[in-house]
């Protein structure tokens, strides 16, 4: 893909990138072909300029959005550089928005005046600042993300393995320890049991019957 530099004067004004363009017309000036590797590089030096995609495709002369993206899928290292310079754009609005907070509000503002100048500024810092974290989130996202560089299939069966074999030999050897030894149970009579009065009749009996 061949480079096609612009001027800071060129990147601000719509019509010097179609006047750059050699695009071949019929007569009525319908667009015929369209060249890619000389419309993109001037595309994307405009996107680094600040420029969204769908900003410069209004422009008179240019291709349609559904034409972009379609070469966009198409090309990954196209794609690549279309990356590259929405990190750009995000460089670029992040440097607007230190500029626009330290820029020093007009004294001769009267308060309802200057109440709507500081809204004004801190809507154009917070739709920047999403920006820049749409853009670039590796650098300018609110969140920390974690690359994970490699991948490795756990088991829960594996893991618990141990656990289980711990388990049955403490299990096993209990076992073991209570088989060479005689229950250690004694009968006894619960206080307030009604088997308690029943043996107090059993002992009545008998004893009449030895009288």
């Amino acid at each position: 893909m061949s480079s096609t530099e612009l001027t800071p004067a060129e990147r601000t004004t719509g019509s010097t990138i179609t006047e750059r363009l050699p695009v071949e017309r019929l007569k009525g000036g319908a667009p015929v072909t369209i060249q890619p590797d000389v419309i993109w590089p001037a595309i994307l030096a405009e996107i680094e300029g600040g420029r969204s995609l769908t900003e410069i495709l209004t422009m008179p002369g240019l291709p349609s959005r559904q034409w972009a993206m379609q070469c966009l899928r198409k090309n990954p290292a196209l794609r690549q550089q279309y990356e590259e310079a929405c990190k750009s754009r995000a460089i670029l609005m992040a440097d607007e928005i230190l500029t626009i907070a330290d820029a020093p509000i007009p004294e001769d503002l009267d308060p309802a005046c200057r109440a709507s100048h500081v809204a004004l500024r801190r809507l154009q810092v917070d739709v920047r600042r999403w920006a820049t974290g749409k853009l670039y989130p590796k650098y300018f996202g609110d969140k920390v993300g974690v690359e994970v560089t490699g991948y490795q299939s756990i088991s829960i069966i594996d893991a618990m393995a141990p656990g289980l074999a711990r388990a049955k030999e403490m299990h096993a050897r209990m076992l073991a320890e209570q088989a060479g030894k005689p229950l250690d149970v004694e009968s006894r009579v619960v206080q307030g049991s009604p088997f308690e009065e029943d043996q107090g009749d059993a002992t009545d009996a008998d004893d009449e019957m030895n009288t």
